[in-house]
């Protein structure tokens, strides 16, 4: 069911409104006010998502800062690497 509001805009958003309007980019004001908002409801859940992407890495990173087991050397694990390389290579 459609619910009919009422929006105050300024003038330069207004104005903005009706260029898109007049441009043909849309067919009416509310098309462009229901695109705005799921533009707007698109980026907030992107953004939220990115917020979960990163709390998991950041858990991650703790997790190996708390990792009790010795580190690696760089050499030993650019040598594993190379390892793992050469026999992807020549498979």
């Amino acid at each position: 069911m459609d619910e009919k509001l009422s929006v105050t805009l300024p003038d330069d958003l207004a104005q903005a409104v009706r260029t898109e309007i007049e441009a043909g980019t849309f067919a009416s004001p509310s098309a462009l006010v229901q695109e705005a908002v799921r533009d707007l409801l698109r980026h907030r859940a992107a953004l939220a998502d990115k917020d979960d992407r990163l709390a998991a890495i950041r858990a991650k990173i703790e997790q190996a800062i708390a990792d009790p087991r010795p580190s690696i050397p760089m050499e030993e694990v650019e040598a594993h690497m190379r390892r793992l390389i050469a026999a992807r290579t020549k498979s």
